[in-house]
């Protein structure tokens, strides 16, 4: 089953549409596959000694939450996007970046997982 963000393509749409419907479309997907969405899940400390907050954390599976992702929504080229994933990673979920608008200009760390719309 696929997925359709609109009708439009996403650089028509503003940078705050384009998250929502980014969003909507993940939360759908896990509701398929019937795993639990949490908004602004906290990162932790990053390598800047600041505090951040991830995007969605999305879990399920069999067991307790058998499977972790860890996805950040973001259409902007910002390294503390990245330093997110990358703590999310060391603590055990499958980080995800999902990219739009925006061309990638930082080195991707092997183990996150790129998507660029």
């Amino acid at each position: 089953m696929e997925t359709v963000l609109c009708d439009l393509p996403l650089e028509m749409v503003s940078r705050r549409e384009g998250k929502f419907m980014i969003l909507r479309a993940i939360r759908e997907t896990c509701d398929q596959h019937q795993f639990r969405c949490i908004p602004a899940y906290p990162a932790g400390l990053m390598p800047n000694k600041r505090r951040g907050k991830i995007t969605l954390v999305c879990c399920g599976g069999r067991g307790r939450w058998k499977e972790l992702f860890a996805i950040q929504v973001d259409s902007t080229n910002r390294q503390n996007s990245l330093d997110k994933l990358v703590v999310m990673k060391e603590r055990g979920f499958t980080a995800v970046w999902v990219r739009w608008k925006t061309e990638v200009k930082h080195h991707i760390p092997d183990g996150i997982v790129l998507i660029e719309l």
